[in-house]
């Protein structure tokens, strides 16, 4: 197995292989602790952080101001039309930062992808903006679409889908 000593690891689907870093090492621990654990490069992960914010810009601000579901957003023509809109922003933002090593910036289309699949994956979840925008709670929003527009206009350019996003949740926060 690949949780005993040895120095041996066992890593996301990879038979038993050497260890040769503590990264490894820590996912041979979460595998034998019943925990599952990637390991993976900077660009790797810088890739998959902008994917998770095109998905949480998205779903999270249209599902708090809908009062609807996960599911929901995408069914509608509005929903798929700011998706569009805001993904291609996240796309221009990261295209400016890249991330780390030859992993190349995820497209526009990608992040619509990434979105559709989290849309589909948790189509009956409420997400945790909808839940703190209607419990009183401050939201994410400067961390999601907030965020993409300051780094936007940091860049020169214009994020409006996720600047008019980050309004209408503050708005929304306010009443």
């Amino acid at each position: 197995g690949g949780g005993g000593g040895g120095g041996a690891a066992r890593v996301a689907g990879v038979p038993e292989v050497a260890s040769s870093s503590s990264a490894e090492l820590a996912a041979a621990r979460f595998a034998a602790a019943g925990l599952g654990a990637v390991v993976e490069g900077g660009g790797q992960t810088s890739r998959r952080l902008w994917l998770k914010l095109a998905a949480n810009a998205v779903l999270n601000p249209l599902t708090a101001l809908w009062n609807v579901r996960n599911g929901e957003v995408l069914r509608r023509p509005d929903g798929r039309r700011i998706a569009a809109d805001v993904c291609a922003e996240i796309a221009q933002v990261c295209a400016a930062a890249p991330p780390a090593a030859a992993t190349p910036s995820p497209s526009a289309r990608e992040l619509e992808a990434f979105v559709e699949d989290c849309a589909s994956e948790n189509a009956d979840n409420w997400s945790s903006m909808h839940q703190d925008l209607h419990h009183g709670r401050r939201t994410e929003v400067e961390h999601l679409n907030g965020w993409v527009a300051r780094r936007a206009r940091e860049l020169g350019t214009r994020a409006e889908a996720n600047d008019a996003l980050a309004e209408r949740m503050r708005r929304a926060e306010a009443a």
